[in-house]
């Protein structure tokens, strides 16, 4: 008899020793995959991820501030977009940066992002970085080179949750890009 407890307080014993490995084991693979998730969620809302890098701080310049007449003002529930973009752009050819003239008001909290489609095919011509509160963005290249002429076009300004980056509010309008050669 003698001989059975303690050959059950050998396995019990060893049983505890696996259990505490398992255990530590398992604190190990909660701490690792927290400490990812840390990382990985300071590399994609860091200061500068995902930002205009032709953004700039402060308004438009006053001499752009009449050519930037179309103001697009819409309220999705509580949030009003207070955010602005060119009517009309003039390029000098096809592949020339045009003049976007965007602008996201400083007392504004929202941090923005704009896209420009051409109506004819619903195709993509420009697709902004993050454009915050208090910066502007005068001229950028499109990701497509157009032909010269007219070409009609539908601007939508999304409003990004600061802390999230999802989009809380959308305005869309018009817009005429004229491409001069």
């Amino acid at each position: 008899m003698a001989r059975k407890h303690a050959e059950r307080e050998k396995g019990s014993k060893g049983t505890g020793h696996g259990c505490a490995i398992n255990v530590a084991l398992l604190c190990f693979l909660v701490a690792i995959a927290a400490m990812s998730g840390v990382f990985l969620a300071t590399q994609a809302l860091g200061p500068q991820a995902g930002r205009d890098k032709d953004a700039q701080a402060g308004a438009l310049p006053k001499d752009y501030q009449d050519r930037a007449a179309a103001r697009l003002r819409s309220t999705m529930g509580t949030i009003t977009v207070k955010a602005s973009i060119a009517a009309r752009v003039q390029m000098e050819n096809g592949t020339a940066p045009a003049v976007l003239l965007i602008q996201n008001d400083a007392d504004w909290r929202y941090p923005i992002r704009v896209s420009i489609l051409l109506n004819q095919n619903a195709q993509t011509l420009y697709t902004s970085g993050i454009i915050d509160p208090g910066t502007c963005l005068v001229q950028a290249s499109l990701d497509v080179p157009l032909e010269p002429g007219d070409h009609a076009c539908t601007a939508t300004i999304s409003a990004l949750d600061p802390e999230t980056g999802h989009v809380v509010a959308q305005m869309a309008g018009p817009l005429m890009i004229h491409v001069a050669e």
